[in-house]
């Protein structure tokens, strides 16, 4: 059989549109109030909040379940030198890594409505003895309303960033989350059972 022997690095220019990742609730981090990782039908989890009359947060852990590219784009200094007579090539990345588009939350709520539900994206970017700075609503105008109301069955809400975030702007040591906001009545059922990143990406 014959063999190929390719020096690379193998280089794509323009990203894929067709990234998902699923993030679990059960992966998340809630703040106040009492959680229990429930299995409502095989296939079919949520963590949900014990009932009382009170307010916190719930956060999605957006940057531990994705790739991040750091530094400058290393191929693409400037331009490939090219043959006498040629134009240049511009050949620099459209994006590198991942670009968060969206985020849909699914989430349940039953006999008693919300009082509030909110949310935010923040990045967080850590260095040795600064302290640490965070940035708030990443990815420009946040679109996107959660609900408040009583509903059978799950709520899809989606959250679109106006400008499409490439993850740590490639940049390292920096943390990514959606965090939620939540305000329950007394008798309100509140589960969460994930959200789904929807992304372009270009990993070459």
């Amino acid at each position: 059989m014959a063999r190929s022997l390719v020096s690379g690095p193998f280089s794509a220019r323009t990203q894929e549109r067709d990234g998902g990742l699923w993030i679990p609730a059960s992966a998340w981090s809630f703040y106040t109030g009492t959680w229990t990782d429930t299995r409502i039908a095989a296939g079919d989890y949520a963590m949900r909040k014990t009932a009382a009359d009170n307010a916190g947060q719930a956060v999605v852990p957006v940057s531990a379940y994705m790739l991040q590219k750091v530094g400058q784009d290393p191929n693409w200094e400037a331009t490939y030198a090219t043959i006498p007579g040629t134009t240049p090539a511009d050949l620099a990345h459209d994006i590198r890594g991942f670009e968060i588009q969206s985020i849909d939350v699914v989430y349940g709520i039953g006999t008693a409505a919300n009082d509030a539900h909110t949310y935010d994206a923040h990045q967080t970017t850590f260095a040795n003895n600064v302290a640490n700075a965070v940035v708030s609503t990443i990815g420009g105008t946040l679109t996107g309303t959660l609900a408040t109301a009583t509903q059978a069955n799950p709520y899809v809400t989606r959250v679109t960033f106006g400008t499409p975030y490439v993850l740590g702007s490639n940049v390292a040591l920096r943390a990514i989350v959606l965090e939620i906001s939540w305000d329950a009545a007394a008798t309100t059922v509140l589960d969460y059972y994930g959200a789904y990143v929807n992304y372009d990406y270009n990993l070459l």
